[in-house]
């Protein structure tokens, strides 16, 4: 399916490719590591880095539309998500800091916040060149395919 792809974004997705499952051995690696030290934290850990990976990809996928509807739609939750962060989220999170920044739970929280950086950094760049740089090109492949095929008709 590579070779559909025009020539100046190969480069591109070879470096994706090879991304990706680097990025998955150093995220079980650090689990690993996470797991040496504290047991009963991996779940927690693991949960974290869904999380950062599910909410990259929700991200990656509204910023990088495929079609004009998805644009819209996409501009439509944008607004949601700033309204609903400005508007519950800065209030609920005192409580939340007031933990968190506890002495006693701080290095948990910053390898907390560390994992769910990566995780969703990482999986927001590869959803953000996948739909740029690989999905966008086959779909004006296959329109124009489908194009040259309705005038040979």
């Amino acid at each position: 399916m590579l070779n559909k792809v025009p020539d100046p974004y190969k480069e591109c997705l070879k470096g994706a490719i090879i991304g990706i499952p680097i990025f998955g051995i150093l995220t079980v690696f650090a689990l690993f590591l996470q797991w040496r030290q504290d047991e009963a934290s991996l779940l927690m850990y693991l949960l974290i880095c869904i999380c950062g990976w599910l909410t990259g990809w929700f991200f990656g996928v509204l910023y990088a539309p495929l079609s004009p509807k998805e644009e819209s739609q996409a501009q439509k939750t944008f607004t949601v998500i700033a309204t609903f962060a400005s508007g519950y989220l800065v209030g609920a999170i005192g409580p939340f800091l007031e933990h968190a920044t506890a002495p006693e739970n701080l290095l948990m929280t910053f390898k907390g916040i560390l994992f769910f950086v990566a995780s969703f950094f990482t999986t927001l760049t590869i959803t953000v060149i996948f739909r740029r740089y690989y999905e966008e090109p086959l779909s004006k492949i296959e329109s124009e395919s489908e194009k040259v095929n309705k005038t040979n008709e």
